[in-house]
């Protein structure tokens, strides 16, 4: 016989803004730009309880606790330069940049215990873990482009 009961699931939260830019002088140039923020926040938590009957007088209990947070944020930009200084000829600039960060936390908890049915006698520990990791990363990402464009007559 086993019974388990879990936790309630996660939240998880998420934010953003952007703001987009562009300007048109038909012919001689064009230039755009846009910025984009996001945010994302992840929880989650769970505790588990868990027995299990062999026989009547043997039994074996379990219990399980895990909390764990994500956070995430980003920053991206890019931008778009066109002109034209004559009918045939096309400059292009087109730089681009980008920011991330993540940072992760959790713990978890577990232990198993038996008990031999003997009133006299405790239960006895037969596992106990915990369990503590934290992780990040962070990173950018930067490029330009640059383009000369020339048309044959």
């Amino acid at each position: 016989m086993n019974f388990s009961q879990a936790g309630r699931p996660g939240l998880t939260a998420s934010k953003g803004i952007g703001i987009t830019y562009a300007q048109d002088k038909k012919d001689k140039y064009r230039i755009s730009g846009n910025a984009r923020y996001n945010f994302s926040n992840a929880e989650n938590e769970s505790s588990r309880h868990s027995e299990t009957v062999y026989n009547d007088c043997n039994y074996r209990y379990g219990d399980n606790e895990s909390h764990s947070v994500r956070r995430h944020q980003e920053f991206n930009i890019n931008f778009n330069f066109e002109w034209k200084p004559d009918s045939l000829t096309t400059f292009q600039l087109r730089p681009d940049f980008s920011y991330s960060k993540t940072d992760n936390w959790s713990t978890d908890m577990s232990e198993s215990q038996k008990w031999d049915g003997n009133v006299e006698n405790d239960s006895v520990k037969i596992n106990r873990r915990r369990a503590r990791n934290v992780s990040g990363q962070e990173g950018t990402d930067e490029s330009l482009n640059f383009s000369v464009l020339r048309r044959l007559s």
